[in-house]
């Protein structure tokens, strides 16, 4: 080989190299933005398992559960979603094992009490149990959700996926907790 065609060659290659380097950067920076714009929102399956709403009119809250999670919240009315999906993640931190409830359990559903609106859901797998119960707040227009977590096995660690989709669009929406000053914690969207 040549001396002047292998510098060429390891021109042509260093060129190429700097291109794709170039062109990867650029797609990871695009992303990173539209993840940071957020994305409009893509709505769960109309087939609900259950659909909650307090009675009268005191309460401008509704909510939905389908596939073993919480899918849409509506407020004020019941045309305006403010919340696309919340669901729990089980982390098994010695496997890194990734467990989610609606795509890794057996669902049930049954009503809390006759008289309203309120359901238990319960998600199993042969690793945890993750019991929810819905009720909401009349005087405070929120939704209160008792979770109860079983794990089977000590290195589960249990994490909330909240999807907040206010004015029914998913554009920069943002989720995060907030502790209160009597030390409760409360999830927070704008």
């Amino acid at each position: 080989m040549e001396n002047g065609k292998w510098k060429t060659d390891n021109l042509f290659d260093m060129q190429l190299s700097t291109f794709i380097c170039v062109c990867l950067c650029l797609i990871f920076l695009s992303i990173s933005a539209l993840a940071q714009q957020g994305k409009d929102a893509k709505w769960e399956s109309a087939g609900k398992q259950g659909v909650g709403k307090t009675f009268g009119l005191q309460s401008k809250i509704w909510f939905t559960l389908q596939g073993g999670s919480l899918t849409e919240v509506f407020y004020p009315t019941a045309d305006n979603a403010n919340v696309q999906y919340l669901q729990f993640v089980v982390v098994n931190s010695k496997t890194k094992t990734v467990e989610t409830e609606r795509d890794s359990a057996m669902h049930q559903v049954k009503f809390t009490d006759t008289n309203s609106l309120s359901f238990e859901q319960t998600n199993t797998t042969q690793n945890w149990e993750i019991r929810k119960t819905y009720a909401i707040d009349v005087e405070r227009n929120s939704l209160l959700i008792d979770v109860q977590f079983s794990p089977k096995n000590k290195n589960l660690e249990l994490y909330v996926f909240y999807n907040p989709s206010l004015k029914n669009s998913g554009m920069k929406d943002t989720a995060w907790t907030e502790t209160l000053k009597n030390g409760e914690e409360t999830l927070r969207s704008s």
